[in-house]
């Protein structure tokens, strides 16, 4: 049987948008999540797939150089079991298929 090596990060935040300087910050680091390949679980919520566990410790890297220096960034390193094990109790639950290395061509 094949071991599934497929990890999800998950990005929380909870960043200061008070100041001018904070604003930007808080642009740039969602621009920063958003043009490597992170998609919204929920505000402040984002995930990644990572084809395997060596790159959770890149990523890890890349994350703490591109967030902001105020406020607070949470990074989970899940694999994707565990991900798929996480519990909608309301609301609608995260389209896993987002996740797929299925193309679809039309």
């Amino acid at each position: 049987m094949h071991k599934d090596r497929r990890y999800v990060m998950m990005v929380s935040f909870d960043l200061p948008t008070k100041e001018k300087r904070q604003q930007s910050a808080y642009r740039k680091f969602m621009k920063y999540l958003k043009t490597n390949g992170y998609v919204m679980l929920q505000e402040s919520i984002y995930l990644k797939l990572l084809h395997n566990s060596a790159n959770t410790a890149l990523e890890l890297r890349d994350i703490e150089i591109n967030s902001p220096q105020q406020g607070e960034v949470l990074v989970i390193p899940l694999s994707l079991a565990q991900f798929r094990k996480i519990r909608f109790i309301r609301g609608e639950p995260f389209d896993i298929s987002l996740f797929s290395d299925e193309v679809l061509v039309i």
